[in-house]
């Protein structure tokens, strides 16, 4: 699948802390090749969110994607507050 970033994801990602943009870049290319590999604990969100997945970059540190077809959409990363 291709991985397209939103503009909101990469001014996030920057302002992630070093050693979970290193995790995050392992994760995108995992997500890459299979977004729903159980190493990366998938799940479609809900309320407001409900057509977005999610995935674990750590136990604090997710990402907000969207499936389209062949292509998967970074929409934002962050901790918890990333689904306010």
């Amino acid at each position: 699948m291709k991985i397209i970033y939103n503009t909101r994801f990469i001014r996030e990602y920057k302002k992630l802390p070093g050693k979970i943009i290193t995790k995050a870049q392992k994760i995108i290319t995992t997500l890459e090749k299979n977004p729903f590999n159980p190493i990366l604990k998938t799940h479609k969100l809900n309320g407001k969110l409900k057509n977005f997945y999610a995935c674990n970059i750590d136990y604090s540190y997710r990402i907000i994607f969207e499936i389209e077809n062949d292509k998967i959409k970074l929409l934002s990363t962050g901790d918890h507050d990333i689904y306010e």
